[in-house]
């Protein structure tokens, strides 16, 4: 079957460490129980909605893989005793999911989001603005007197004239 661990390795490492740390507890103790690593992402320091263990921030880790069901089980119980783990979820991966992606390609392709947010935003605040000012020239300018029967007159005789020539 194929699962997806999501591990937080404890911020009293070093960046380097925690790396070496999350290979060496997530990615060798698969292999080891026959289990093979499909996708393995490091995804650095990052802070905590709330305080876990005393600890405000750690390094994240993600790993998809495939073994039995009943290694996951003695992986669970090995993790759990594990100090340098603070947190760690093992789910299944549905059959439908599509690839995996890494922190780095899911940073890029929020950014450009977030971004074009902006952008509509802002063109948003532009056409209200724009329609505001001209709403407010409307009210101002003084309405156009109506056109003298005359000189509607002069200017049908006129257009006539320029059309016959």
């Amino acid at each position: 079957m194929k699962y997806e661990i999501m591990t937080i390795i404890g911020n009293h490492l070093g960046e380097k460490e925690a790396e070496q740390a999350a290979k060496k507890l997530i990615i060798e103790r698969i292999t080891e129980h026959g289990g093979t690593v499909s996708f393995d992402d490091f995804w650095g320091a990052k802070g905590f909605a709330y305080m876990i263990k005393g600890q405000k921030w750690g390094y994240y880790h993600v790993a998809q893989f495939d073994i039995e069901a009943e290694k996951t089980i003695e992986m669970r119980t090995e993790l759990n005793i594990e100090k340098d783990v603070v947190r760690f979820l093992i789910t299944k991966v549905s059959k439908h999911a599509g690839e995996p992606k890494t922190y780095a390609d899911m940073k890029k392709e929020w950014d450009a989001m977030e971004k074009e947010s902006k952008i509509s935003e802002a063109e948003a605040a532009v056409a209200a603005d724009t329609a505001k000012t001209a709403k407010k020239a409307e009210k101002t300018e003084p309405k156009a007197k109506a056109a003298d029967p005359v000189d509607a007159a002069l200017d049908s005789v006129i257009s006539d004239a320029k059309t016959s020539l």
